[in-house]
């Protein structure tokens, strides 16, 4: 997993393309609390538990955030708009986990997406597999990774289904020529 600071989307949409993408630092923290308090409802109807996501960062951060795991603000202008997490458990393999969470007020229009694109191009030039879990009734989140070329793979016991984004897949490098 490559690092990277800051990321412009290159989107078009208005907001979407004017996000940037900051490696989450001890200077971020009160505005990842006010974004989890804001929509603690909002991103626990997609599986998120705000306060134990929001205490796991703290403490990654506290211990200088341990190999593997890159935590990222979704930022509009001076504002944490969002969240993007990225997870390598096995360091020797190249798959990456991604899970992300956007203010609801921020919700359709392209944010997301042009977030979630950008992670995903970063990472699959790299030679990396990018998977993400998504709890069943989350359809527009599913909807996204379909859109951008995931594959459904599998559906867990507990109800979540898992997407695969592979950096060799011929249809996921003809899906990002058409943007």
């Amino acid at each position: 997993m490559s690092s990277f600071e800051k990321q412009k989307s290159t989107t078009s949409t208005n907001d979407a393309k004017n996000i940037e993408l900051r490696n989450i630092n001890a200077s971020h923290l009160p505005a990842l609390k006010e974004l989890f308090s804001k929509n603690q409802d909002f991103f626990g109807k997609g599986g998120i538990i705000a306060d134990d996501l929001y205490d796991r960062i703290e403490d990654e951060i506290s211990s200088n955030q341990p190999d593997g795991i890159r935590r990222m603000g979704i930022w509009l202008a001076d504002r944490m708009i969002g969240y993007v997490g990225l997870i390598q458990e096995d360091m020797n393999a190249n798959e990456i986990e991604v899970s992300y969470a956007l203010d609801k007020e921020f919700t359709k229009r392209g944010i997301a997406r042009a977030a979630i694109q950008t992670v995903t191009d970063h990472e699959t030039d790299d030679g990396n597999q990018v998977i993400a879990e998504v709890e069943a009734r989350n359809h527009k989140s599913m909807q996204l990774l379909e859109d951008l070329g995931y594959k459904r793979q599998q559906r867990m016991r507990d109800g979540r289904f898992v997407f695969k984004k592979d950096a060799t897949d011929v249809e996921s490098l003809m899906h990002r020529l058409e943007f």
